[in-house]
């Protein structure tokens, strides 16, 4: 018999990165390594290209621009946030999210789940900017940034769901509560006229409201603007975990769903 501790398979030549690769095994498992391969060679940075969609749909969140790629690695080791859950860096970065996919339901609701941590917005009155962004791919007769749209307002640091516009149907968490949040949900409507949006922070409600106009009946996502992090941030990090998006209303599973997110990452 044979037990196998890791196996790691890349569809693509991995010639230049073997080296560092095989060093940070090696370190990983306390492997004694011959001469050509320097343990050096593993303290580099790593990031991501494709944070691939797990739902199966090919929904993958892409950036081919290297100095754009969130950050999974620094100096070796691998990035936690400040509540210790592995974590993308998103520091400078931005994730392209794929155009044309389906973002609403028939009726309009989508539903959000994201574990996040705003790194060193300590404060709560740093400026700072898109985390999570999702645009419609037309103006659906209103203006295709009346649509779900999950932002960092830069003013004061509150977290802010805004749907379909930025003046009517926005919900907000104060500040204290996103320098703690660790797990942000967000369920709304935004197609209907009257739809309740409702926003949680760690499963608890902060906000919500059922004023809605100029209502935009686009289903499908704007790849060119919608995005997660966005790269003009250059001085708060945000860290980023997890995201789940349904194109439809989850609020029957809602407490289900942030359990199970909760149990995973040790969110209390």
């Amino acid at each position: 018999s044979a037990n196998m501790k890791e196996l790691i398979i890349y569809d693509t030549d991995q010639t230049d990165n073997r080296v560092a690769i095989e060093a940070n095994i090696g370190e990983t498992y306390n492997i004694d390594l011959p001469s050509g391969v320097d343990p050096g060679f593993d303290q580099v940075d790593g990031f991501v290209e494709t944070w691939y969609d797990q739902s199966g749909n090919g929904r993958d969140a892409t950036q081919a621009t290297a100095s754009l790629q969130p950050k999974i690695v620094d100096n070796g080791v691998i990035e936690t946030d400040r509540d210790g859950k592995v974590a993308l860096n998103g520091l400078g970065a931005k994730l392209g999210l794929p155009d044309g996919a389906a973002m609403l339901s028939s009726d309009g609701t989508f539903s959000l789940f994201a574990a996040v941590d705003f790194g060193d917005q300590r404060t709560g009155d740093d400026t700072f900017v898109n985390i999570l962004r999702f645009d419609a791919s037309s103006t659906g007769g209103a203006s295709n940034t009346r649509k779900p749209l999950i932002f960092l307002k830069q003013s004061d640091g509150t977290a802010v769901s805004s749907t379909p516009s930025f003046s009517n149907g926005s919900t907000s968490m104060s500040v204290s509560i996103v320098t703690s949040m660790q797990l942000l949900t967000n369920i709304a409507n935004p197609a209907l006229s009257t739809g309740n949006n409702l926003f949680y922070a760690d499963g608890t409600l902060q906000g919500s409201t059922n004023t809605n106009t100029d209502v935009n009946t686009t289903t499908t996502l704007d790849g060119s603007d919608s995005s997660i992090f966005e790269n003009v941030e250059s001085s708060v990090t945000h860290f980023l975990s997890e995201v789940i998006y349904y194109p439809s209303d989850q609020s029957a599973k809602r407490v289900a769903i942030e359990a199970n997110i909760k149990s995973h990452y040790g969110i209390s």
